[in-house]
């Protein structure tokens, strides 16, 4: 019997992730003989059916912050390389693109419970009853029969129940034994993150896990010109600003056993991969000036991570732009947040581009002879001791990443005061580096009608 080596693996349509991932079972053979039914047999015997489980308690997430989905990937560590994909449901249902749970209309379109494979995520067995609507509850309504009344003809004695017909196995849902890493990534919405490559990681035996990155997408040039982010820091290109993401890294993870002889549940326990920081900004605007938006751009900030450790690599940064909020309780602050895979500062406190610049794109209203004006002010700041002083980064234990030294929330304050009068930003005069550089100021709309 000739020898070969089958893999069953998952193939995703979309680079988006979750949106539409969809399934084949291509088999990479030495030997292009057609596989007689006996050796197909064997090939089964050496596969079994997985389960997810996935704990988010430990994040404290309320019901709508929990991500609807995730993303899998597992790598088989021993023998013949074995790659698969998996997109779960937050409970650890696997979605199979255009199919449905059968009989139970909470499903939705694209995604398959386990329970309608025979077995629940938490061990429970079909036959319990809440499975797929027959069984021990079917037929218990109105019009059935006493007991005793149901007689099998000429005999007078009940007939033999049916045996219930055993469930059927979806090889779809089965992996080849062997020890496996595991790591995942969730978001409460799918568009903040891309994986490259991913699409092309269940064919490619030259992919590791390694070589994978979750990556923010960029802005793009319509959505810059819709919102006016002007560019004076061209160095970096904008990406997304985007809600927390959560990732199960591979050394964090326990490496996964598939065989016979385990239940093959692979629990997850999703980490926070983000961090979050505050940026405050005191303004004071000169009588006839109203702050209409405010909106932050910070630079310095890495548009990627590593899949497997969450490292990112200093010389992938991006710049992130935010809204900007008046604070209820002063009415001179202003505060936005970013949820970043970190934020190095400049090499130099006087570099006005780079790493750690921080930009203000300031819309307001002036009002002048009883006419009202439409003005967009810019400024920026070089926040390099801020951010150094406040130890964001360290060196990974690769000694060429970065990490964060901890992931409790950061609250940036902004230094120097943003001074607005009805022409410009005013510049600095506080001694030291860290001080507000005026960009540019420009008409939005022209005059409003006259108030």
């Amino acid at each position: 019997m000739r020898k070969m080596v089958h893999i069953c693996m998952w193939m995703t349509v979309s680079v988006l992730m979750l949106s539409a991932l969809s399934v084949s079972c291509t088999k990479v053979k030495f030997s292009e003989a057609v596989p007689s039914m006996e050796s197909v047999e064997v090939e089964k015997s050496h596969m079994s059916e997985i389960f997810f489980e996935v704990d988010w308690r430990s994040l404290g997430l309320t019901d709508s912050e929990t991500p609807e989905d995730m993303l899998v990937i597992m790598s088989r560590l021993q023998n013949v390389t074995m790659h698969y994909v998996w997109h779960i449901s937050r409970y650890g249902t696997i979605i199979i693109p255009g199919e449905e749970g059968p009989g139970d209309d909470s499903f939705t379109e694209g995604e398959m419970s386990l329970s309608s494979a025979g077995t629940r995520a938490d061990g429970a067995d079909s036959e319990s009853g809440d499975q797929q609507g027959d069984g021990s509850e079917e037929g218990s309504g109105e019009g059935d029969q006493e007991p005793g009344n149901e007689t099998e003809p000429g005999t007078g004695t009940e007939p033999e129940p049916e045996p219930e017909p055993e469930p059927e196995e979806d090889d779809r849902l089965k992996m080849y034994h062997g020890l496996y890493s595991v790591m995942a990534v969730a978001a409460a919405d799918n568009e903040d993150f891309v994986v490259p490559m991913v699409d092309r990681f269940p064919d490619s035996l030259a992919l590791r896990m390694r070589d994978l990155y979750v990556q923010i997408p960029e802005i793009s040039e319509a959505e810059k010109e819709e919102k006016t982010y002007m560019d004076f820091n061209p160095v970096y290109p904008f990406i997304r600003t985007v809600g927390p993401l959560y990732f199960v890294r591979s050394e964090q993870a326990t490496h996964q056993q598939i065989s016979p002889l385990s239940d093959n549940v692979i629990r997850l326990s999703p980490i926070t991969m983000t961090r979050k920081i505050t940026f405050t900004v005191n303004a004071e605007v000169e009588q006839g000036v109203s702050v209409d938006r405010m909106v932050g751009v910070i630079s310095g900030v890495p548009g990627s991570a590593q899949f497997m450790s969450g490292y990112v690599n200093k010389k992938n940064l991006c710049k992130m732009p935010f809204e900007m909020t008046k604070s209820a309780e002063s009415g001179t602050q202003y505060t936005g947040s970013v949820n970043v895979f970190g934020l190095f500062p400049a090499d130099s406190p006087d570099m006005i581009t780079g790493p750690g610049i921080f930009n203000v794109i300031l819309h307001a209203s002036v009002t002048e002879n009883e006419k009202v004006r439409n003005r967009v002010f810019h400024a920026s700041i070089n926040l390099k001791n801020t951010i150094g002083d406040a130890d964001i980064m360290v060196m990974a234990d690769d000694r060429i990443h970065y990490e964060f030294s901890e992931m409790d929330d950061l609250t940036i304050n902004i230094p120097d005061v943003l001074e607005v009068t009805k022409e410009k930003i005013l510049t600095g005069t506080d001694q030291g580096f860290e001080v507000w550089q005026e960009n540019d100021t420009s008409d939005d709309e022209g005059l409003n009608p006259e108030i």
